[in-house]
């Protein structure tokens, strides 16, 4: 997948803001993002995440520690779809520097996100909505990230069991054909593993018996936004 993040590089004379970008794909899936909602008959209304952003994807575009993150950007290729449904939506995002090569495979979410610190939990509904146009889709940190060096795994929990359908359909939360997008890439390691699932609460990671599983080598396209923690000669 892709990432985006911008990031103030502070000095002794000088400030600078700088946006990196992870990945360059042009593809798009509702598959493959940091939460899923595939269409309007998908009874999903789970899903959970763990993604995984080596030090070298990092480290190419600039980013070699010390950098406080603020903000995540995903590129939201959903076109005008947006929530139609009444009531919330919920996205929580959590990050963790690591040295983990792969994204964590069949585990429970307890042990997904050990050591993660939260960073993020965003409503959404008719009033706070997505933006309904192709772009990047901004996610700003409730409390900013040092990235340390390593690898960055940012998880993301989608729970949107809260939202009533006001069509016909009552799995139709969003309109158009109710699909969430987002672009991707591949690559060569296990860089996102996904699961989603129906009617009942999460268990774990394993959601439930009917839950899907999706261990992927896709780099979802991502931007950074962010402070760097200390100051560096210019």
């Amino acid at each position: 997948m892709s990432l985006l993040l911008s990031a103030l590089f502070l000095s002794e004379n000088a400030i600078a803001q700088t946006t990196v970008t992870i990945g360059a794909g042009t593809s798009s899936s509702s598959s493959r993002g940091p939460f899923q909602r595939s269409d309007s008959t998908s009874s999903s209304v789970y899903s959970r995440s763990n993604q995984v952003y080596l030090q070298s994807e990092l480290n190419a575009v600039g980013m070699t520690g010390g950098e406080e993150i603020s903000q995540i950007d995903w590129w939201n290729h959903s076109g005008s779809n947006i929530i139609s449904a009444t009531g919330d939506a919920i996205l929580t995002v959590y990050m963790r520097n690591t040295s983990n090569a792969d994204a964590t495979v069949d585990s429970s979410w307890v042990d997904v996100i050990n050591g993660f610190e939260l960073v993020g939990t965003y409503t959404f509904n008719t009033a706070n909505n997505f933006p309904g146009v192709n772009g990047w889709q901004n996610f700003i940190l409730d409390s900013p990230f040092i990235y340390t060096g390593g690898t960055l795994e940012i998880a993301v929990e989608w729970d949107c069991s809260g939202s009533t359908s006001t069509n016909t359909h009552p799995n139709a939360l969003f309109t158009g054909n109710g699909a969430l997008k987002w672009r991707w890439e591949s690559t060569a390691h296990v860089s996102l593993q996904v699961r989603s699932g129906g009617s009942s609460a999460l268990q774990g990671f394993h959601l439930q018996a009917t839950s899907n599983l999706s261990v992927q080598t896709f780099r979802l396209l991502t931007t950074y936004l962010g402070v760097l923690a200390q100051k560096i000669s210019l």
